[in-house]
């Protein structure tokens, strides 16, 4: 099993992007997250009526627990994090260890960021999940994800190279700049599920978060280059035929 990710700030357009590509993909040789578990659930073997209530509940687009409760029972994802977490042990011991045991770390982060801390916390082992579905299942198609382990993990940098097989096949790295990130950020203030931390900032703080998030990012990259990670860079500045032809041609190269 191999993925590929798509890396940038909240707010700069991964999956509108990665919808796009979704759309513009010639040939499927790579699939989305949603792609891969679908063709997985496809796979089970469920009978008649059952079977098609259960694919028309999983089709639809909306997103709520119930939905996620019975993918995740169908998926035998418990069973299969049991058996696949381990080959992640790396990653998820180096996470969890800067997050909840570096006390210097925690005072920086503040009272404010406690609930966007546990967000994350728990987002960080659903990903980790989906990878070892796909690992238990055996799945082969590369999987492209615009939330993915780099980009949730903000201590990627303390990678050891004898990580490098844990990590992903390729990164797709999305160039923007402040302005642009801001007016996004701006529309989702209201929008439930979206980023807590964004709607308790006044214009010139979130223009400073953006700015330094552009930066960790822009060493993400550094590091990924250092372990040699295939990666293209894709710039919000150029058209956008143009960045998804790029792409897309990227993505069949690694797939």
């Amino acid at each position: 099993m191999s993925w590929i990710e798509l890396l940038g700030p909240s707010g700069i357009g991964k999956s509108t992007f990665l919808s796009l590509l979704q759309k513009n993909r010639v040939h499927r040789v790579w699939v989305t997250e949603q792609e891969a578990l679908k063709e997985i659930i496809s796979k089970k073997n469920y009978r008649g009526l059952k079977q098609k209530a259960l694919q028309y509940y999983l089709n639809q687009n909306f997103i709520n627990f119930h939905k996620s409760y019975l993918q995740d029972l169908v998926l035998q994802k418990e069973q299969a994090y049991e058996a696949e977490a381990y080959k992640y042990n790396a990653i998820i011991r180096l996470f969890f260890h800067f997050l909840l045991q570096d006390e210097k770390l925690l005072a920086e982060l503040g009272e404010r960021e406690w609930s966007e801390k546990a967000y994350w916390n728990c987002w960080y082992k659903s990903l980790i999940g989906n990878l070892c579905v796909f690992n238990y299942y055996k799945f082969e198609k590369p999987i492209v994800v615009d939330e993915g382990v780099i980009q949730n993990n903000p201590y990627i940098f303390y990678l050891d190279k004898t990580y490098k097989g844990k990590l992903p096949k390729g990164l797709i790295f999305i160039k923007s700049d402040v302005e642009s990130i801001y007016e996004n950020l701006i529309h989702r203030k209201n929008d439930i599920g979206k980023r807590r931390i964004h709607k308790n900032m006044d214009e010139n703080s979130l223009k400073i978060f953006i700015n330094q998030e552009l930066e960790n990012y822009s060493k993400k990259l550094d590091f990924a280059k250092k372990l040699n990670i295939p990666y293209i860079e894709i710039d919000f500045s150029h058209a956008q035929e143009e960045n998804i032809k790029r792409a897309n041609g990227f993505l069949n190269q690694l797939a």
